[in-house]
């Protein structure tokens, strides 16, 4: 079995312990992700990257809502512009 490290990039000697993802099915040096067998289980082992991939992706019931009352406040530019009845094509500001 050998193959790259997709942590390193270097390659996987037979004698060199490691780690496939579940979930890609990419090989790590088990020293570069800091496995060993207390960290967790080879049958349910995900990568760094698929595990962010899921957060990304996952589950936002805990996200914040923005409220439906109307915002405090908001201050807008109420300059209007009227056509001039000059013979140029600038519009005249209204104050």
């Amino acid at each position: 079995m050998g193959g790259r490290c997709e942590a390193c990039r270097a390659n996987i000697s037979v004698t060199q312990k490691r780690i496939k993802c579940t979930q890609c099915s990419h090989n790590y040096h088990s020293e570069c992700i800091n496995f060993n067998n207390d960290t967790a289980s080879r049958s349910e082992w995900k990568c760094p990257a698929c595990i962010a991939s899921c957060r990304r992706g996952g589950d936002n019931s805990n996200t914040p809502i923005r409220s439906n009352k109307s915002p405090s406040k908001i201050v807008h530019d109420k300059t209007m512009i009227r056509p001039s009845n000059k013979s140029s094509d600038q519009p005249t500001p209204i104050n």
